[in-house]
């Protein structure tokens, strides 16, 4: 599950990671769009003198992306692990203001 709050200051998305450690979790950012995945491996097995009774493998991975408004600060974006949450921050900038339209003079034939 992923939550996007965005603040005053920043946007903030919140998404669940249960078992999942810091190595385990890559966030990029490219072109505007803040891409979270991860992959984590899990093996367990049990042994009774030299037979393997049960062997169990398990594979998870997951991939989002999130495309942003340009009035973002790339250089600024922190992630955090806690708790199994998953917490980046993309802080936000004064937006660049908007040039006024120009005006075409329509000349007569």
């Amino acid at each position: 599950m992923q939550d996007i709050v965005e603040t005053k200051d920043a946007f903030e998305l919140h998404a669940d990671a249960p078992g999942f450690t810091p190595q385990d979790i890559d966030v990029k950012m490219q072109d505007g769009v803040l891409t979270i995945s991860g992959k984590r491996t899990e093996e367990k097995h049990e042994e009774q003198g030299e037979k393997v009774v049960r062997r169990e493998r398990h594979f998870t991975t997951f991939t989002r992306s999130f495309t942003l408004p340009d009035n973002i600060k790339e250089e600024g974006i922190t992630a955090s692990l806690d708790k199994g949450v998953l917490r980046v921050m993309v802080p936000k900038v004064e937006p660049a203001p908007k040039p006024e339209p120009k005006r075409i003079t329509v000349s007569g034939a």
